[in-house]
């Protein structure tokens, strides 16, 4: 009877993931949906400016990556949204900020100030053009840890522009094997920090498919892996990542729900299980050979 009544659990949350156009699972928040975000930033009283946008077009660091004794040069795009002209001094601001967990939900973090670092004014005239182009130095402490660019533009409001992180220098890891790896595969970043990319992903597709062979070679052909290669950072690759949730590999055509202790889906669901059918095994080693 259990073992009905669990059944019938389970198909019943697979039936509602088929109709639901969107799954929710468990994933890390990042950037602007981290919690207290713009309460950090001061975004928050009044809200991020629509007036105007400013986007981060270049760092004097490689990678947003600043080394002991180095100070950082920004240049950064300034564009008014509408007709009205934005006229006067803006201001660049450097925040230093943190991050921490948050308790029994480790996918969001809370953002948090630890203060602002450097204010620096410069002259800004987007009346007759709508865009404008601006260099700046900051100068900020030795601290290492996390920093945010803000902008704010005389009587336009503020504006997140980017951040950056200053960190010791990284000491070349010894090839082939590295002995750090983040969950990270900008490889400007990597090489400024001296690490690699912990993975990257390579899926499964039965070999026997009419266009198996033109995914195969999409997957081996990757400009990723010739960027890799030409900066000596080394890879491993995880075979089965970005499995199809759908589709003849799956059980039941589709993948299933964890449930909790007593047997139903949480609110919140973390990561389906998407391993395919065991008789897909075989081919699953053909293609990795």
């Amino acid at each position: 009877m259990y073992f009905l009544k669990r059944f019938a659990r389970i198909a019943v949350a697979m039936l509602a993931m088929v109709l639901s156009a969107e799954v929710t699972v468990g994933q890390m928040v990042t950037g602007r949906k981290m919690k207290d975000f713009n309460v950090a930033f001061g975004l928050d009283k009044p809200q991020e400016s629509a007036r105007f946008d400013a986007v981060l077009q270049s760092m004097s660091a490689p990678g947003n990556v600043l080394f002991p004794g180095e100070q950082p040069k920004f240049t950064i795009q300034i564009r008014r949204a509408g007709a009205e002209p934005i006229v006067g001094e803006g201001t660049v601001e450097i925040i230093h900020y943190g991050t921490k967990g948050t308790p029994n939900d480790i996918w969001n973090p809370t953002v948090f100030s630890m203060g602002v670092v450097d204010t620096i004014k410069f002259p800004v005239n987007l009346a007759e053009q709508p865009a404008a182009t601006i260099t700046v130095d900051a100068k900020i402490p030795e601290t290492l840890g996390a920093y945010a660019i803000m902008m704010e533009l005389p009587g336009a409001g503020r504006r997140f522009v980017s951040s950056f992180v200053r960190t010791f220098k990284a000491t070349p890891y010894a090839k082939p094997y590295t002995k750090l790896t983040i969950d990270a595969n900008d490889i400007e970043v990597n090489t400024r920090l001296g690490v690699s990319p912990n993975r990257v992903g390579w899926g499964y597709k039965p070999t026997d498919d009419a266009d198996y062979e033109q995914w195969y070679q999409a997957q081996v052909g990757r400009a990723q892996f010739a960027a890799l290669k030409r900066a000596g950072l080394g890879i491993t690759v995880e075979f089965g990542h970005g499995v199809p949730g759908s589709g003849r590999i799956q059980p039941m055509g589709i993948s299933r729900p964890w449930l909790d202790e007593k047997g139903f889906l949480p609110a919140n669901p973390s990561k389906p299980d998407v391993a395919w059918l065991p008789k897909f095994d075989q081919d699953f080693k053909k293609m990795v050979k």
